[in-house]
């Protein structure tokens, strides 16, 4: 009978660590970060349906902005985390222009990170320059979305340089 107590009183033990430790795996594991998206500042830029005329597609000037027929999403966006969580978190950002396209990168982040936007997509002449378009910025963690922000912008064709010989 004694040596049953002890068995029962062990196997007791060993159900009530199993327990506890599990209590702290699950808490520890699984919980989002908390994030804010803040400053957002887009640009959506068109590129030059074709390269300037003459030129075969070589340029000898420097120019900047979205290569010929591609949209560029360039700007900045903050994202500022709010918990007092420990380390780095892996925060998905990700970024919809319209229905047209959109991207997603991964970013750690341990309290507040200033984000280069900088996405180059074919263009598909469903974003005529000048139009509102929403930008759509998101943060989120697994798969749970932790912030959301959108921000109307007008689309902007740049043209390359011009060959000045």
């Amino acid at each position: 009978m004694s040596r049953a107590v002890t068995l029962g009183g062990f196997a007791l033990f060993l159900l009530a660590t199993a327990v506890l430790a599990g209590g702290v795996v699950l808490t520890s594991v699984g919980s989002a970060p908390s994030v804010t998206i803040t400053d957002p500042d887009p640009r959506v830029l068109i590129g030059p349906d074709s390269p300037s005329e003459g030129t075969d597609g070589v340029v000898t000037c420097t120019s900047t902005g979205p290569p010929p027929g591609s949209y560029t999403v360039t700007g900045t966006v903050t994202l500022q985390r709010g918990d007092a969580g420990v380390g780095t978190a892996a925060v998905d950002l990700t970024v919809r222009v319209g229905n047209v396209f959109q991207t997603t990168r991964t970013v750690d982040l341990e309290s507040i990170e200033r984000v280069m936007l900088y996405e180059v997509t074919p263009a598909d002449a469903s974003i005529p320059p000048g139009q509102s378009i929403d930008v759509q910025i998101t943060a989120s963690h697994d798969g749970r979305t932790l912030d959301r922000t959108t921000v109307t912008v007008e689309s902007r064709q740049v043209e390359g340089c011009f060959d000045e010989s």
